[in-house]
């Protein structure tokens, strides 16, 4: 990638209230990674993505984002951020069956996954003029 965006810097006089502001803004996050085996099935841990998303639309509005990437230049690494209301919210989300049938589809496929950055606060998100992604 030519020039990659790296991070953006926020000017402030008030630190307290823009940490506070910004840290508000969710309450729980989870930013994983996962790399597939060289013989993984991809398409397969990409259709457990797919429909690990339908059940967040389906039945669990107060998830506010689930974004999965793929590494463009190591198509074997993954990540996974998801964005919940609130801790409730993610605890009735790890619970559930979907969760189970997810890393059941999965798991097979994957050398590791780990929580990259599972204290990060998002300060900014925005859907404006982002067009939706849908795996098929």
């Amino acid at each position: 990638m030519a020039n990659p965006f790296v991070h953006i810097e926020l000017q402030t006089q008030d630190v307290e209230r823009s940490d506070k502001f910004y840290s508000s803004l969710f309450d729980w996050k989870l930013v994983n990674d996962y790399d597939f085996k060289p013989d993984g099935d991809v398409a397969e841990g990409k259709a457990a993505a797919a429909e690990l998303v339908q059940y967040f639309k389906a039945d669990v509005p107060e998830v506010q984002l689930s974004l999965w990437l793929e590494d463009r230049d190591n198509p074997l690494h993954h990540y996974h951020v998801t964005v919940f209301d609130s801790l409730e919210t993610f605890e009735r989300v790890r619970k559930s069956d979907a969760i189970r049938r997810f890393v059941d589809r999965l798991f097979p496929h994957i050398a590791q996954s780990t929580y990259i950055s599972p204290l990060t606060d998002v300060w900014l998100a925005d859907g404006s003029g982002v067009k939706p992604v849908a795996y098929s």
